[in-house]
């Protein structure tokens, strides 16, 4: 499980991560395979199809076809699909 930014628009986006994993300890309290990315969600994202093994599945919640991440009422061009084809495309392929 990867954790990370979607749209903390005027949230501070550390409070919304801290409070998911604290929902994440209630089931899980010793947060094995939990992974908490600060960076940018772009991270996550690569991180995530990187660490996973032959017959694992990564499933990329929350963005949708959403183009941009909302930043303090600043729209960021973003999407997950095209980072995801381009971690697929070129780190995957240089690993094998």
């Amino acid at each position: 499980l990867w954790v990370t930014d979607e749209n903390p628009r005027t949230e501070d986006p550390q409070s919304i991560r801290d409070y998911l994993l604290r929902g994440i300890t209630s089931i899980r309290p010793d947060m094995h395979d939990v992974t908490e990315i600060k960076t940018c969600r772009r991270d996550a994202v690569r991180k995530a199809i990187l660490t996973a093994q032959p017959g694992d599945t990564v499933i990329i919640t929350g963005k949708g076809s959403e183009w941009y991440q909302d930043f303090e009422g600043i729209k960021h061009e973003y999407n997950d699909v095209p980072v995801s084809r381009e971690v697929l495309y070129y780190d995957v392929r240089s690993h094998i």
